[in-house]
């Protein structure tokens, strides 16, 4: 695109690079996501934010239609931080319930910047006059607002999962600690006996040696005194 030095072509490049935000999730993004997600409540929240998102882009291509131009797109260096960022993690994932709070997070992500995209385009819209471009956004901008107020009580849901995965750890965790203190006070208790059998042992060899070395050197001073 030639350079901007006017509002309506600023609006006419935001309305291009939205349409390949929009397109790009509609096609290739969401149903993607759509075969990693685990969870069935997030997966049809998706699912139904996907054909809303294949409104968003009729609705992007209409508004080009009003300003009599061919629908254009530009590539959204945002959109492709976000799926390169959402990638990145993902990969270094090894437990179904915390993937799922990646791809929430991940959508709940590029909701708050379609929501910031699409306010930023109907200021500008409004301000040029197009009021039939700015009811065509403020449509989309609903259902991008509505989509994220669905993805916070998703993102209570998979906490929740997270929490009781960690409790399980945690009782499992518990659970190996008494076996363990079990085990050892067991240890402790038979070392104890035997340490106790010793010193009765020894104390009776003692009360036992006493008097018969006495009896022994009765004898031999008798036997003496009986030669002399």
């Amino acid at each position: 695109m030639a350079k901007i030095s006017q509002p309506r072509e600023l609006l006419q490049f935001k309305l291009s690079t939205m349409l390949h935000v929009e397109r790009e999730l509609a096609e290739k993004v969401l149903p993607e996501l759509l075969e990693q997600i685990g969870n069935p409540q997030l997966k049809q929240g998706v699912e139904s934010h996907l054909a809303q998102t294949r409104g968003h882009v009729a609705n992007l291509e209409q508004a080009f239609a009003i300003l009599g131009e061919d629908p254009d797109t530009e590539k959204s260096a945002a959109l492709e931080g976000l799926t390169k960022d959402h990638d990145q993690v993902a990969k270094k994932i090894d437990a179904p319930q915390l993937e799922d709070i990646i791809h929430a997070g991940a959508a709940a992500k590029t909701e708050h910047f379609e929501i910031a995209a699409y306010e930023g385009m109907i200021n500008l819209a409004s301000s040029l006059g197009e009021t039939e471009i700015v009811h065509l956004l403020e449509e989309n901008l609903d259902q991008e607002r509505g989509a994220r107020a669905g993805q916070a009580g998703q993102k209570v849901d998979q906490h929740a999962a997270a929490r009781t995965g960690l409790t399980h750890l945690a009782e499992a965790g518990a659970a190996c600690a008494r076996l363990h203190a079990s085990s050892t006070s067991c240890l402790r208790s038979a070392t104890g006996r035997r340490r106790r059998r010793r010193r009765a042992q020894r104390s009776a060899g003692a009360r036992g040696s006493g008097p018969s070395r006495g009896r022994a050197s009765r004898r031999l001073r008798h036997s003496a005194g009986r030669g002399a």
